[in-house]
């Protein structure tokens, strides 16, 4: 009877350890969970940092959004002026607005990089493109080119640096120039035709053509471009301001013009550019 009982109180003793061990372990077991369930409800509770909130004050013709800048990145330019007008804004400014979109123009060149002097042609492949550039400046009698090399490739044309002598009967001196030459499958300057499969890659080289053209000229400042498609034909009208210089003792004039190009959309030939003079002349 005693070692039954003996026997009984080992057992109990066991099984008060196990449960002890089981108690243990399950007050761990809450615990770790009770850490991890604070963590996420205080995970989730934060307040995350707020991103800068950029104002854009889209009335004020002198914000920094320098679109035009980006032309070596292939982008579009959906204004020259960093403000964005509808068509019938653009006929109706008033000379005051005018004139200060045109000191805007006349300031932003003077401060602003574009490596790309002109554009020379299109091309099938960078080899043509070379060459092409190089022709470019070979066709003068004094000028001997060292070196045509492509330095950008984009969807749609190349940048190439060409180095040449200039050369006189005392003198030598190296120059060198960046040109864009367009590829042929978006634009073939020689046969005016545009790949029409996308009409807005349309507008992207026909304003990358005007702006590269008219940089260099201060008689001329882009405003805003537009394209449509309708059927069979598609129209791209550019509005710019154009200077008339005074003869000597008067002032110059200044006018809001518009270029308007046909184009047949099924076979992307430009028919047709019309120029048209929208305002009086402004005395400047």
């Amino acid at each position: 009877m005693k070692k039954q009982n003996k026997k009984k109180r080992k057992i109990n003793k066991v099984y008060q350890n196990v449960s002890l061990a089981f108690i243990l372990i399950f007050a761990i077991a809450i615990f770790l969970v009770v850490l991890e369930l604070n963590a996420v409800i205080k995970k989730k509770n934060e307040i995350p940092p707020k991103a800068p909130i950029v104002l854009k004050n889209s009335n004020n013709i002198n914000e920094e959004n320098n679109n035009v800048q980006k032309i070596g990145e292939g982008k579009s330019f959906d204004t020259f002026v960093d403000k964005v007008y509808t068509e019938n804004e653009i006929l109706n400014f008033s000379v005051d607005k005018i004139r200060e979109i045109r000191q805007y123009q006349i300031d932003k060149k003077n401060t602003s990089n574009l490596s790309i002097q002109k554009i020379v042609g299109s091309a099938s492949s960078e080899n043509v493109a070379t060459r092409i550039a190089t022709q470019s400046y070979n066709n003068a009698s004094d000028q001997i080119v060292r070196s045509s090399k492509v330095v950008l490739e984009t969807d749609y044309y190349y940048v190439v640096k060409v180095e040449w002598d200039y050369v006189d009967e005392r003198t030598s001196k190296r120059h060198n120039q960046q040109v864009l030459v367009f590829k042929e499958f978006y634009y073939n300057i020689n046969n005016k035709t545009l790949n029409m499969d996308d009409i807005n890659k349309v507008k992207d080289v026909l304003d990358l053509k005007y702006y590269v053209e008219t940089y260099s000229n201060t008689g001329k400042n882009i405003i805003q471009s537009f394209i449509n498609k309708n059927g069979e034909k598609a129209e791209y009208v550019i509005y710019y301001f154009e200077v008339e210089p005074g003869e000597e003792g008067k002032n110059s004039r200044l006018y809001l013009v518009s270029d308007k190009i046909q184009i047949d959309a099924e076979k992307g030939l430009i028919e047709s550019i019309n120029t048209e003079y929208l305002s009086n002349g402004i005395r400047i």
